[in-house]
């Protein structure tokens, strides 16, 4: 079957991102000796951020190439991509629009509009191309395409790899996703940034511990969803409640939010450079910055669950190859 344009231009598209990925991971690992005060071992952070940024260019120039052959694993891989640039632009334009700047700025409130104006279009961008994608490759005669390069081709899939017949798309979605997160937050240790939990700021030995888990957990109970372990279901489910309690507790809870606050600020504060003012908080407590991340977050999560009650069915037996 013929490939569709549509496809073709996604590849394109994913090849130009992945190189502009890999110049960021090569400005990473030449920041990372720059002095930057405060408790982040910012070395480290940068190394690791440039090591996971490459690996993730490679994997998006692979999943480009699979794409003009109409690989099945590469249309999963671009939906996974899709789904994490849609959710991560997503957040940092919220961010961009929602932040307050910091009183002492020299810059004019008409300047700052256009500048809060431009950062507003150039995460639009990718945001606007993740959509793009999950719709693309969505559409009838994109999956007519690929299935019948996969017929032509008699590829097939282990139940552990990127995409399997026996496994639902958003069950390998989310499996996938909790895997490249939970890698991610294990950068989290290695830049020994402080963590807040329950409103309360760790740092050191603890807070590295805190990493740890949290990345070791949410990845071992990702790969246990590739393989449809209902054991794995049932923990991501409890794992997913027990995080959307921690996110309702700190909101609700006056106390335990105004110590997130006062844990950001000190966080900030920290990190400033030449400068005896304060930097200001992200967001005061019940301001529209906390309700709309905080919001977003468990929605997320109510829709993650859904899903792993909706296709409960598929982890009844293991997938077939």
């Amino acid at each position: 079957m013929k490939r569709p344009i549509g496809v073709t231009l996604a590849a394109v598209v994913a090849i130009i991102g992945s190189v502009i990925s890999l110049l960021f991971a090569a400005g990473f690992l030449f920041s990372a000796n720059q002095p930057v005060p405060g408790p982040i071992n910012f070395r480290n952070f940068a190394y690791g951020l440039s090591a996971f940024t490459t690996a993730c260019s490679i994997l998006g120039i692979a999943t480009a190439r699979g794409l003009l052959n109409l690989r099945a694993w590469a249309r999963m891989s671009i939906l996974i991509f899709a789904g994490v640039i849609a959710v991560l632009f997503l957040l940092t334009g919220i961010v961009a629009l929602l932040i307050p700047m910091p009183p002492d700025t020299a810059i004019p409130a008409e300047r700052m509009r256009m500048v809060k104006a431009g950062m507003t279009v150039v995460y639009a961008i990718p945001f606007l191309i993740g959509v793009w994608w999950l719709i693309q490759f969505n559409t009838k005669k994109t999956k007519d395409a690929f299935l019948a390069a996969q017929a032509e081709s008699g590829e097939a899939a282990e139940p552990g790899a990127i995409v399997s017949p026996g496994r639902p798309t958003a069950i390998t979605i989310i499996a996938w996703l909790n895997i490249l997160g939970g890698v991610f937050v294990l950068l989290g240790s290695l830049g020994g940034l402080p963590a807040i939990v329950f409103g309360y700021m760790i740092s050191g030995w603890s807070a590295t511990f805190f990493y740890v888990f949290i990345g070791g957990v949410t990845t071992f109970l990702g790969w246990g969803l590739l393989k449809l372990d209902e054991r794995a279901r049932i923990a991501m489910l409890g794992w997913i409640g027990l995080t959307f309690l921690h996110s309702a507790f700190v909101m609700l809870v006056p106390s335990a939010r105004a110590r997130m606050l006062a844990a950001q600020t000190a966080i900030q504060d920290s990190l400033r450079v030449g400068s005896s003012t304060a930097a200001p908080p992200i967001a005061e407590p019940g301001g529209a910055f906390t309700y709309v991340m905080v919001g977003f977050g468990m929605a997320a999560m109510a829709l993650m669950a859904w899903f792993l009650v909706r296709e409960r069915r598929a982890f009844d037996a293991p997938a077939s190859p």
